[in-house]
């Protein structure tokens, strides 16, 4: 079983490899910028955090996110959920909106929605 570094370390790796050729894989910015954050299997570090939530945003990665959640994607629908729930990046704080995303990603069975 991989250790938190170890996918931390991998998730990086896809998200650098991926903003280098210009594309935005908003999951792994997401997830990559979430790790920093809050210190998962890396140091915390709010600049790298910002950087890759910025790159999310700048990237077109909010706008395959939306479609994305639309399409009746749970992580994606889970993810728009923290989103509207901190207010990042061009996205105001909204708890309606989040609450909404939150419980379409629960009625898909996301565990981490349904808590």
């Amino acid at each position: 079983m991989k250790t938190l570094q170890e996918k931390f370390s991998e998730a990086l790796g896809q998200a650098q490899a991926t903003e280098s050729r210009g594309y935005c894989e908003f999951k792994v910015f997401y997830e990559v910028g979430r790790c920093y954050e809050l210190g998962l299997g890396v140091l915390q570090n709010e600049e790298q955090a910002k950087r890759w939530y910025k790159a999310l945003f700048n990237g077109g990665g909010w706008q395959a996110l939306l479609e994305e959640a639309q399409r009746e994607s749970s992580d994606a629908q889970f993810i728009v959920g923290r989103i509207c729930t901190k207010g990042q990046g061009e996205v105001a704080q909204d708890y309606a909106k989040a609450l909404f995303w939150y419980r379409n990603s629960a009625d898909q069975g996301d565990a981490c929605a349904q808590n």
